[in-house]
């Protein structure tokens, strides 16, 4: 069998989604005698997750394949912080899980990726197909995802990655949220200025884990938000 990790097309992930499905395939894959299951990660439309959003599913993949009991999710953050992030704290892994349910929409593409990268005319009815998105509420969702990581303290060799990725994808998510409360065209200078500090921060983090292959075409579709704030 082969779940996913359910980060693609978000700038996070969908936690509760990646957490049912790996259950319930697992255990499927139990009862009808899978040879194994592989978790899968996707990078469609642009690979603009953050890679270090992917882990509870991983721990999650971990404890379901080989002990055929799902962990609660005290469980499985205990023991990324103890194992992978080495954080005292227990908030880094906690912040990941509130990452990943900043959107109540748990569909293939993240509500608020598409409103980033949205034509303004199409943003009103994205909006209007999905009405438990509401934009205060997620943006505190958001803010409390920040606040927990700014309360950690992970003390792993790819520390700086993960929390530079992690702030990164909170800002992505603010900015498509500011988008969505009016100015739908990238107009006001605060917007414009913020993205282009977007797009740079993106590229300088992407090459803190990866190599330059795909960058290019991923960063595009940033700067073609507004392409004339670019030169």
């Amino acid at each position: 069998v082969a779940p996913g990790t359910s980060t693609w097309n978000s700038f996070g992930s969908r936690w509760d989604c990646a957490r049912k499905n790996i259950a319930e395939f697992t255990a499927c894959a139990a009862e009808f005698g899978a040879d194994g299951m592989l978790l899968t990660q996707w990078g469609d439309n642009g690979n603009h997750q953050p890679w270090c959003a992917m882990w509870p599913a991983i721990a999650q993949g971990a404890a379901c394949s080989w002990s055929g009991a799902e962990p609660t999710e005290d469980e499985l953050c205990r023991a990324l912080d103890k194992f992978v992030f080495l954080d005292d704290t227990g908030e880094f892994s906690r912040a990941l899980c509130m990452l990943g349910r900043i959107d109540p929409e748990l569909k293939l593409h993240s509500v608020h990726r598409k409103l980033f990268f949205a034509e303004a005319k199409d943003i009103p009815s994205i909006l209007e197909g999905n009405p438990g998105f509401k934009i205060d509420e997620v943006s505190a969702v958001a803010d409390f995802a920040l606040a927990l990581e700014e309360a950690s303290s992970p003390q792993c060799r790819d520390a700086e990655a993960c929390r530079d990725e992690f702030r990164l994808a909170v800002r992505m998510t603010k900015w498509a949220l500011e988008r969505a409360r009016g100015d739908f065209a990238v107009e006001g200078t605060s917007q414009r200025a913020e993205l282009k500090f977007i797009e740079e921060e993106y590229k300088r983090v992407w090459l803190m884990r990866a190599r330059i292959g795909g960058l290019g075409e991923s960063a595009a579709a940033i700067r073609a938000l507004c392409p004339q704030i670019f030169f």
